[in-house]
């Protein structure tokens, strides 16, 4: 697959976060390459988080088999390790983040919590905070992907969709990002969802683009293209009627809270 088999954990310096915030465990090394990659996981699908101020790149698999949750930094490096042997394809979801004749980035850290299964990172555009969180929701079975800065109009980034193996990728609802393989039925189909909390999503030929927003979600789910039990359409609909029932559409900001509540068993550590 072209992913070197070490995970960064193994080999980077790792220490407590800040206090009161010990929950997290920040990653020193700045990451380069894939075998600087974070992981997440939960018992259908997992995810390698390779993030850096221009670019939030997520490479996603299904493991052979369902995964133990990791405890530690170890158990995470070993898991990784052993999905990625057995891992089925792949596939990509990439966000470019618009930072060109701005403010100077600063800060740029990272961090992960093993026992909740998230991983974040935090950095500066002048004196605006950004921050990026990523998880796999246990319960629900995909991928989100938060983004939050503490001064409104600071986010601007656009979305893709690829795979190594022969896809299609298409625009639906205006907001929907929609990956179909054709030709080969062990590939991978995905769709992700591009949940802006107050601005406009825009179209631009292939990949989606949202301008001037404070917070923002991106639903992500992928499956085996001949499996429709597990299929990435519902996703959306069903978590509405989990988490906000009876309201259409439903709230980003009421999903992306109860399942990190679902996740977490609090709220608390949300950034």
């Amino acid at each position: 697959m072209g992913i070197p088999l070490k995970i960064c954990l193994a080999l980077v310096c790792i220490s407590s976060a800040a206090a009161g915030d010990v929950d997290w465990l920040a990653i020193i090394a700045e990451p380069t390459a894939w075998h600087d990659a974070l992981g997440v996981a939960n018992n259908r699908l997992a995810a390698l988080v390779l993030d850096d101020p221009q670019i939030t790149r997520l490479r996603g698999f299904m493991p052979a088999a369902p995964l133990v949750f990791a405890t530690t930094e170890n158990d995470l490096h070993a898991q990784l390790t052993g999905f990625l042997k057995t891992a089925s394809p792949e596939v990509d979801l990439e966000i470019t983040w618009h930072t060109k004749d701005g403010p100077a980035i600063t800060d740029f850290k990272r961090a992960i919590q093993t026992r909740h299964g998230l991983v974040r990172s935090t950095y500066r555009i002048g004196e605006t905070t950004i921050t990026r969180t990523v998880l796999a929701a246990r319960e629900d079975g995909m991928v989100l992907i938060h983004f939050l800065a503490d001064k409104p109009g600071a986010l601007t980034f656009h979305v893709t969709l690829s795979s190594k193996s022969p896809t299609h990728v298409h625009i639906e609802d205006q907001r929907q990002l929609v990956l179909t393989p054709y030709g080969d039925t062990a590939s991978v189909a995905s769709r992700a969802w591009l949940l802006p909390f107050e601005s406009e999503v825009t179209n631009e030929s292939g990949y989606l683009t949202v301008r001037g927003e404070g917070e923002a979600l991106i639903l992500w789910n992928f499956s085996p293209a001949n499996s429709p039990a597990d299929a990435p359409a519902d996703t959306w609909l069903k978590l509405g009627k989990r988490y906000d029932p009876g309201h259409s559409p439903p709230s980003p900001t009421r999903i992306w809270q109860g399942i990190l509540e679902t996740q977490c068993k609090s709220a608390a550590i949300s950034p």
